[in-house]
């Protein structure tokens, strides 16, 4: 007979959930104390991931796997190479430039001030308004600023650039051992699954980052064309710029138009040059977010915009600007993984473009105990039943004697349960 003995109550675990709380604030802090190694690495693995349909062509002709690996790094870095080769020339001019530019725009405060005093006949305070001229000749200055850091700091970049170099090549040389590796962590009814994980996974790296480059390249011919018609000096500069800046969602297109919209108030005489150069970016941005995007990209990230910007923030507080361009390439990596998992699926779902239509799944398909987040947080319940029963045992004894005896037997029985609280089952 079974009698049940004890029952432990399901509760949210304390002990849990500051478990969570401490692997969080752990996990961020490493990331953060460990950016230098981190950084390049991750982008080894998207850029990896991105060329291993190119290297899987070349290693059908050439041998060995290493001189195939060679090959796709010319066949990726030709083009790039090019546009950094022009990009830079023009750099350089600019940044050479950039203390004229600087005066040039100070003046041009100057001018709006006396303007705007003689237009609406204001007689400003001389101390208070060259406070405030100051204050947005400084504000205004910092874009300037910041293009020449990027230039002094090119000596970081080049040996940044070389250490994912070197850690690309060598994760496409062992991609099949780490590959095996990987899967043999899971049992084989799993492994299929893991399979269709990181076939998204290279999937979406490789659509995105080519979609990526070949609209950079089309915005920054259409910025450089309109920028030239307008009359704007250094045009292939500031047009390129601003299509390497929209590699950073959102920050990098307002930045990117900022630019030359600021060179143009500095050294044009004219009030409709700004005004266009704005117009200019206002219509490029549009048909590339509606059009150029969509048709060259297409839904490869497929994460909606509030994960988005929310993704962007993070990046940005743990890793800066390198934070923010790895921001949408790994949360959509995290999307495919939450997606294609059983208890986290629905947390995939909630980064997913097409988040809008899947309203009634939540409370459908994935209305079910084993989704919700507080059983996440729950001790596994505990039961413990005493048996007490009796066993007859039969023998044949030497002398072809038959013997029978009753045997009782005392056994505690723990179950492992998982159990749903009264008000998780009715929500």
């Amino acid at each position: 007979m079974i009698a049940p003995a004890q029952r432990a109550a399901p509760q949210v675990s304390l002990g849990l959930v500051a478990a969570f709380l401490a692997i969080v604030t752990l996990t961020v802090a490493v990331a953060i104390w460990a950016k230098p190694i981190l950084v390049p690495l991750v982008f080894a693995i998207v850029f990896a991931l991105t060329l291993r349909p190119i290297c899987g062509f070349y290693e059908r002709y050439l041998r060995p796997k290493w001189l195939a690996i060679v090959a796709t790094f010319i066949t990726a870095a030709l083009p790039i190479a090019g546009a950094i080769v022009l990009f830079t020339y023009q750099t350089v001019s600019v940044i050479d430039a950039l203390p004229t530019i600087t005066e040039e725009f100070q003046e041009s405060i100057n001018r709006i001030f006396l303007s705007f005093s003689e237009r609406f006949d204001i007689e400003l305070d001389v101390s208070g308004s060259d406070w405030v001229r100051k204050r947005i000749g400084d504000a205004l200055d910092e874009p300037f600023v910041y293009v020449s850091g990027l230039v002094a700091g090119a000596g970081g970049l080049i040996g940044t650039l070389l250490l994912i170099f070197l850690y690309t090549f060598l994760l496409l040389l062992y991609r099949s051992p780490i590959y095996h590796f990987i899967l043999g962590q899971f049992g084989h009814a799993g492994r299929r699954q893991i399979e269709l994980v990181m076939l998204d996974t290279q999937r979406m790296s490789y659509t995105y980052l080519k979609g990526l480059g070949t609209v950079m390249l089309i915005l920054g011919m259409l910025n450089s064309l309109g920028l030239m018609l307008i009359g704007i000096d250094y045009a292939f500069f500031w047009g390129f710029l601003a299509a390497f800046l929209a590699i950073i969602p959102y920050v990098g297109t307002f930045i990117g138009g900022l630019l030359p919209f600021l060179y143009a108030l500095s050294t044009t005489d004219t009030t409709w040059q700004p005004v266009a150069v704005v117009a200019l970016f206002t219509t490029v941005q549009t048909i590339e977010g509606n059009i150029i995007t969509p048709k060259v990209v297409g839904a490869s990230i497929r994460v909606n915009p509030l994960a988005a910007i929310i993704a962007l923030f993070f990046g940005g507080f743990i890793w800066g600007v390198e934070g923010l361009i790895l921001a949408l390439p790994l949360t959509a990596i995290l999307r495919i993984f939450l997606v294609h998992s059983t208890a986290f699926r629905p947390f995939g779902l909630l980064l997913s473009d097409d988040l809008a239509e899947r309203d009634e799944e939540f409370l459908g398909n994935l209305d079910a105990p084993h989704y919700r987040v507080v059983n996440f947080f729950r001790p596994v319940a505990q039961a413990t039943f005493d048996v007490n029963e009796s066993v007859s045992v039969e023998g044949d004894l030497p002398d072809g004697r038959k013997v029978r005896a009753d045997v009782g037997v005392d056994v505690d029985v723990e179950l492992e349960v998982e159990e749903e609280s009264p008000a998780a089952a009715h929500p």
